[in-house]
């Protein structure tokens, strides 16, 4: 998959480059894995899309800078049997990722995951709107601890 930043993603995103449901246009939009049906996927974009606008404004740059940043979709089965959605948040440069959003997993709960804590367990797992104000207040220093 080719990196592209996120404001160049957005961009591409309101101008309705990704509006078709071909599977090519689809990865295109940064789709890596699925597991739901194609035609499913330009429906799911635009949820994506959407939350990573409110994730990007949200952080208003202060863990995610959005030239240095990519992000990607998956569409993955959690052990219960749920699909869910998931945005990954890399490094442009190291190709590293350093979120991991899901905005409704588990019991319909958003997750906020980092690569500050190995991604072994959510920093936020409630509400959408808490994920947001994880991300408008917190600070990952170098992903290796949260300053409140």
């Amino acid at each position: 998959m080719k990196r592209r930043s996120i404001r160049s993603f957005l961009t591409q995103f309101d101008a309705g480059v990704f509006t078709g449901s071909s599977v090519e246009i689809q990865t295109g939009a940064g789709w890596r894995e699925w597991l739901c049906e194609d035609e499913d996927l330009c429906t799911k974009t635009h949820t994506l899309a959407n939350k990573l606008k409110e994730i990007i404004r949200a952080d208003s740059g202060k863990n995610i800078d959005p030239d240095k940043c990519f992000a990607f979709f998956h569409n993955m089965q959690l052990a219960a049997g749920t699909l869910v959605d998931q945005i990954s948040i890399c490094d442009m440069q190291s190709g590293k990722t350093m979120f991991r959003i899901i905005p409704r997993g588990r019991k319909g709960r958003a997750e906020l995951w980092t690569a500050e804590n190995k991604f072994e367990l959510p920093v936020a797992c409630s509400t959408w709107e808490d994920v947001l104000r994880c991300m408008t207040n917190c600070y990952f220093s170098d992903y290796k601890r949260i300053v409140f």
